[in-house]
């Protein structure tokens, strides 16, 4: 819910500044054509962002607790894939 509500906004700023850039383009100066690309792109992050920010909330309140590892054994594995070479270099 707090998703959709943070991205609401968001969308209709860009549509609308698209729209805008459609129906001013060539009335606009390089400036003001420029600050309204920004104005889109800035949109675009920010979505971007919150969509991050939500894979991030899903993952963490999913993730299991970290438990012990033997690092010979993973070493081990590697060796059996194509990263041997690797391995044996460092």
């Amino acid at each position: 819910m707090a998703s959709h509500d943070l991205r609401e906004p968001l969308r209709k700023i860009k549509v609308f500044g698209e729209l805008l850039n459609k129906s001013m383009h060539n009335r606009l100066t390089s400036d003001e054509t420029e600050n309204l690309h920004f104005m889109i792109q800035g949109a675009d992050r920010m979505s971007k962002m919150i969509e991050a920010l939500l894979v991030y909330a899903k993952i963490s309140s999913q993730a299991k607790p970290f438990e012990a590892v033997d690092l010979n054994e993973i070493v081990a594995q590697l060796r059996q894939v194509e990263l041997s070479v690797a391995i044996e270099e460092k």
